[in-house]
């Protein structure tokens, strides 16, 4: 007999959609998935009932650091997938302002992740259906963007790409990197920011990935739902977001590339301005788990 992927879910913001969209896709995954909440319970069975909601079987694990349940639950979560009792974890949104207030000194997951798994080259990708963008800057202010690339932080993630080439299914894999500035900076004459790509691209060589680029943002996603590449590397955080969010709302999963454990996320807030109204959708939580679940027997299969 086949066993279950074992998936932990995170509770995140429980004042947020994260509560009801859980309870709603408890129904809708496919039964070789045990997925395990790590939550306080009460929060989900009192939902459950005011919603209406029948809930077959709940396997939910409390936070240990009751002070904070919230970053309790990425931790337990964590620290059991590291060990092992889970296959990979997903996570739902969490409210940054609130855990700000409190203390938490991250970005957001995908920093906290790396910082609890000693990982030192990592990336936020996002998975769609027809390409994959991976960002090499995230959570920092548009100005700080030209500062923060350069030549070693591009070679660091391609060589991260490298190391997870079981990801992906183009054998080559082909790889877009889009520029910073309109055109390319018009070849030196409105930027020389682009000079850094170039140099990079001259220096990686990897027989599995041919490099493309660099290309105007404003062409190269649309080379890539013509299936021309497979991932697109982005510059900065909103350049691949707003593609993704404004097209692929609901398929957009969000993935830590580089961790130890296979981490996904849904790829939207904790909207607590319509939590507790029985119209959150429960879409894109549902795509999350699934592609956890496909990560964890892609990779397992991929180094058998």
């Amino acid at each position: 007999m086949i066993r279950k992927i074992k998936i932990a879910l995170t509770m995140g913001e429980p004042e947020g959609i994260g509560p009801e969209i859980t309870l709603k896709c408890l129904n809708h995954l496919p039964t070789n998935i045990e997925l395990f909440l790590l939550a306080q319970p009460q929060v989900y069975y009192q939902l459950a009932k005011s919603l209406n909601i029948n809930i077959k079987k709940l396997n939910i694990i409390p936070p240990l650091n009751k002070s904070n349940p919230i970053i309790g639950s990425i931790e337990l979560a964590c620290k059991l997938t590291y060990k092992g009792f889970f296959d990979a974890m997903v996570t739902n949104p969490i409210n940054k302002w609130k855990l700000w207030n409190k203390g938490f000194n991250f970005p957001g997951h995908t920093e906290f992740l790396a910082h609890l798994t000693k990982t030192k080259n990592y990336a936020m990708l996002y998975w769609l259906k027809p390409f994959k963008i991976l960002f090499l800057t995230t959570h920092i202010p548009l100005k700080d963007v030209v500062y923060k690339i350069d030549k070693n932080l591009i070679l660091n993630k391609l060589n991260l790409i490298a190391d997870n080439l079981w990801m992906f299914d183009q054998k080559p894999l082909k790889v877009a990197l889009s520029c910073i500035n309109p055109h390319c900076g018009e070849k030196g004459k409105l930027s020389k920011e682009e000079n850094i790509i170039y140099e990079a691209i001259e220096l990686f060589h990897n027989e599995n990935i041919k490099i493309f680029g660099p290309f105007s943002p404003d062409t190269v996603f649309y080379q890539a739902l013509k299936n021309k590449y497979e991932l697109i590397i982005v510059p900065y955080h909103d350049l691949g977001s707003v593609v993704a969010k404004t097209f692929f709302f609901y398929d957009t999963v969000n993935i830590t590339i580089g961790l130890p454990i296979i981490r996904t996320s849904v790829d939207h807030g904790s909207a607590e301005d319509i939590a507790g109204k029985n119209i959150a959708s429960p879409e894109n939580l549902i795509k999350a788990i699934i592609l956890a679940r496909d990560l964890y027997l892609r990779k397992k299969s991929y180094y058998i």
